[in-house]
């Protein structure tokens, strides 16, 4: 007997096209969060010296530049960044000389990386089809009616006969949003107060769509101090991300 041939398919790709094809589906992103702060005395000294009395009026730098830095992505990108502060109950100064804090924003996505990754990959063989006899029944020409055994084809099917690891390349994109907080006195910028950096890593490479995720994560970590990297989950049905779409 011929060896029957085998159908491998990739689970990756029949799993990314049916979430597609699914009304309603819910993804779920990793991303990483890096955060630092000035010594406590430093950000007392701060608070005291701050015309709001607190670090709580700030105005925003893009800091990006490239061809969006005027572009609607900026705007989009920054009032989401807008929104997302004033989640944390901070709000934009009219001016610099008003502000506590001035904040650089920056945002993109790093070149991308490439690399191997295992993959269980199913096996289909193909069996039946040929030549099959079974009874038909034959009428004559006199009218008299038999059953005769005869030939015919049947079609050929599919089974999953098992599955085996392969090698992939897989390419990853980084896209990020990085806040960077300095006091502000009198117009001019003093020492740092605060960073943080939301990241994600995947294969895509749709910048736009990860920004209200990424400008969403900072409403927990703006201020804050980690002082180690850590990774959260977001889900695309959050609240926070359509209240971060909305603007400030």
């Amino acid at each position: 007997m011929p060896a029957r041939p085998a159908f491998r398919i990739l689970t990756r790709a029949a799993a990314l096209l049916v979430c597609a094809a699914a009304a309603g589906c819910v993804n779920t992103y990793s991303m990483k969060v890096d955060t630092s702060s000035a010594p406590p005395e430093a950000r007392i000294q701060a608070i005291r010296r701050a015309p709001s009395g607190d670090l709580q009026a700030y105005q925003l730098r893009d800091r990006s530049g490239g061809k969006d830095a005027d572009g609607l992505r900026s705007q989009e990108t920054i009032a989401m960044v807008k929104s997302a502060l004033n989640g944390r109950g901070l709000y934009e100064a009219p001016n610099l000389a008003a502000a506590d804090m001035l904040i650089d924003v920056e945002y993109g996505m790093d070149k991308p990386k490439t690399h191997m990754e295992e993959m269980m990959v199913p096996i289909y063989a193909q069996n039946g089809g040929g030549v099959v006899y079974g009874p038909r029944q034959v009428t004559s020409a006199t009218g008299a009616t038999t059953t005769r055994t005869v030939p015919s084809l049947a079609p050929p099917g599919t089974q999953l006969i098992g599955y085996e690891p392969i090698l992939v390349p897989v390419t990853t994109y980084e896209k990020f949003i990085r806040l960077s907080a300095r006091e502000a006195r009198g117009g001019a910028t003093a020492g740092d107060l605060w960073t943080v950096s939301i990241s994600s890593e995947d294969e895509s490479n749709d910048l736009r769509k990860y920004l209200p995720l990424l400008a969403s994560a900072l409403v927990g970590y703006v201020g804050a101090d980690t002082n180690v990297q850590r990774t959260i989950k977001l889900s695309t049905n959050d609240p926070t991300i359509s209240l971060v779409k909305q603007g400030p």
